[in-house]
């Protein structure tokens, strides 16, 4: 656990156990030093709320009592907003304002609606600086706040209406004449005379928060079709039944395609912030960033790529908001990541690819990859010719997919075989997966040529243990030895066969790391006495605060799961079935593997009896240990990388 988060326990539990006590003089002092707590908007703020300051301390008046009411301490810090989005801040005993200025917005966490953090770092450099306070410190027009605003547009029309004093997005939040638009694809003034329910908000603040989501509309239809008045004048004189005499033309349907092109327009406009100024030399299409195998691939090899400072990566995510792996990641300038799925989640899945189509072809990238990316696949599927012809194109398969009637799916099965012809290689972290897509996909010798293998490297831990004099796995203070699973609560990995593992093994304590009894794939699945969940784990070595004596492994389908590394590289002895590329690492000389036909009764016969023969755990584990050293350091796989990824000019 890093000291950053460590701290920031220590620093919420402080809080939570003294929510008025000493700690309020510590946040009045880091308040005060802040240009986000404006006094005369506060106290206004305070005033309209019906809590006026009077003579008081506007700080502590906020603190006492103006964060409870969510009263808003700057134009651009929205407290109420920022409360109900992060809903960790409140139990924290942290005032909203002070927890930004402490953690948030290292985090990236958005202090108002219409100002987009992580937008705001794929503009500028920010380093370890705050982005609302660079964004304010910036002159008019210098970034676009939000992917809805350009800032170059809404200060021109603000200068020429006499209303521009300081900052853009203040300036126009303010402006209760309605005279200025954030793009020229809203117009605010339509969007109140729409929907006169939302009075009490800006018009565009009100879209933001609300208003996209319940499909509001937000253009000015009179400007698209001023010029077909005269016909629809003329049509309305002739035939009644089509369209009465004195038609308000705002009152007629809207035809998609106008905003089919809007929306495509501002796909292609955030797109193309994210990489001005750039020449991006790997391209990742990825479909979110949780904690999981295929980020841990995408993190090792971006950590080595990125060492060359002339290279610059960036990192697209296309189908999720979930992206709780983004810490994983090196923190370094040649790296970008951004998440365009809110821009295109209410977009037509063949306006996005045809604008992810034109905004390749129109930058040039050396190379594009999809990782697990339904987008980035589609994307290869329908443009791959003619995109190959101007960058190389790359794709991940590990294994397949199956469903629950246990029929193959996944990308390597409904994709790779159309897309194949287009890609420089496709990377895989074992070798024997690579025959049976050779086989069941019926490739040709160079279409199998394609492939490259990239074992994924860890730390190797357990050297300094296992040539210890006199070593014995099983701790003989212990009476009960412990078993460790760790992996997704997902089908794929079948933790329902590991608990029933436990459940025939009673002597012995599992551990299911991973998620809680709430996230099994079966609900009514039985859970015995002798099993601990863990939780989530970011960390293979947040596990280790115990001495684990086995790992079990019981997926039906897989890769080569990183856990399995992870666990291997630390010592610790592996049960597994054999499945995917598993027997890449595990076999007879480094662990135990099952046929990928065992059931729980067979693996209970070999934990048994494994945990019961300590000489031939330590033989294992130390003929893991070399197998590691022979394939799976960071020396060798940074030379793969450099040798299959970077042989393009910089």
């Amino acid at each position: 656990m890093s000291f950053h988060i460590v701290n920031k326990i220590k620093m919420a539990g402080y809080f939570a156990r003294s929510r008025f006590g000493n700690h309020s003089k510590y946040q009045k002092n880091v308040i005060s030093r802040s240009p986000l707590f404006d006094e005369k908007f506060y106290r206004r703020s305070a005033r309209n709320a019906g809590i006026p300051v009077k003579h008081g301390d506007p700080i502590a008046h906020y603190l006492s009592i103006g964060d409870k009411r969510r009263i808003s301490t700057h134009p651009l810090f929205d407290v109420f907003y920022y409360h109900d989005r992060y809903r960790d801040v409140e139990p924290s005993g942290m005032s909203a304002l002070f927890h930004y200025l402490q953690y948030g917005a290292l985090e990236y966490r958005d202090p108002h609606p219409l100002l987009n953090s992580k937008f705001i770092a794929t503009q500028i450099n920010l380093g370890s600086e705050n982005p609302l306070i660079a964004y304010l410190r910036l002159p008019p027009g210098t970034v676009d706040p939000h992917p809805d605003i350009d800032e170059k547009y809404l200060a021109a029309q603000l200068k020429e209406s006499g209303l521009l004093k300081s900052n853009v997005l203040v300036d126009f939040l303010e402006d209760r004449t309605y005279s200025a638009n954030p793009s020229r694809n809203f117009d605010v003034r339509s969007y109140a005379r729409f929907h006169p329910d939302t009075c009490s908000h800006h018009p565009f603040y009100h879209f933001v928060c609300f208003g996209r989501s319940e499909g509001r509309r937000y253009d000015s239809l009179e400007d698209d079709v001023s010029n077909l008045v005269p016909q629809i004048n003329e049509i309305s004189s002739l035939d009644v039944d089509i369209i009465p005499p004195h038609t308000d033309v705002a009152e007629l349907p809207k035809i998609r395609s106008i905003s089919a092109a809007r929306d495509v327009s501002s796909l292609l406009k955030v797109l193309q912030k994210i990489t001005r100024g750039s020449r991006i030399n790997h391209l990742f299409f990825v479909p979110h960033l949780l904690f999981g195998g295929a980020e841990k691939v995408l993190v090792n090899i971006v950590s080595v790529l990125s060492l060359d400072p002339r290279v610059e990566v960036l990192i697209i995510i296309t189908d999720s908001s979930e992206e709780v792996a983004i810490n994983w990641f090196p923190k370094r300038d040649n790296v970008k990541i951004a998440n365009v799925y809110p821009f295109i989640r209410h977009i037509d899945s063949f306006d996005i690819l045809q604008c992810l189509g034109i905004y390749l072809q129109t930058n040039r990238f050396d190379n594009v990859y999809s990782l697990n990316s339904k987008i980035g696949w589609d994307l290869f599927e329908r443009y791959g010719l003619a995109i190959s012809q101007l960058m190389k194109i790359h794709g991940f398969a590990f294994c397949y997919d199956f469903d629950n009637y246990g029929r193959r799916g996944g990308y390597a099965w409904t994709h790779l075989r159309h897309c194949i012809r287009f890609m420089e290689t496709v990377i895989t972290d074992n070798g024997s997966i690579v025959k049976v897509f050779s086989e069941e996909l019926r490739l040709t010798a160079n279409e199998i040529r394609k492939f490259r293998v990239l074992r994924q490297p860890v730390e190797i831990k357990a050297d300094h243990v296992y040539d210890m004099e006199g070593f014995s796995q099983i701790d003989s203070r212990r009476t009960r030895p412990t078993v460790l699973w760790a992996g997704r609560f997902h089908k794929q990995k079948n933790v329902g066969c590991g608990l029933r593992i436990a459940a025939l093994l009673p002597h012995i304590d599992f551990l299911f790391a991973g998620g809680s009894v709430n996230d099994l794939p079966n609900p009514s699945t039985e859970v015995s006495a002798n099993v601990t969940f863990l939780g989530l784990y970011d960390r293979f070595e947040s596990l280790l605060d115990r001495r684990i004596d086995l790992f079990l492994h019981t997926a039906d389908w897989d890769g080569l799961p990183n856990v399995l590394l992870e666990a291997a590289s630390h010592g610790i002895p592996i049960v597994a079935r054999d499945v995917g590329g598993v027997s890449d690492l595990v076999n007879s000389d480094t662990g135990w593997l099952l046929p990928q036909s065992a059931a729980e009764g067979d693996f209970a016969i070999v934990v048994s009896s494994v945990l019961s023969n300590q000489r031939d755990l330590r033989s294992k584990v130390k003929a893991m240990t070399a197998k590691l050293h022979a394939a799976h350091t960071w020396d060798i796989f940074r030379h793969e990388v450099e040798r299959v990824l970077s042989e393009q000019e910089i």
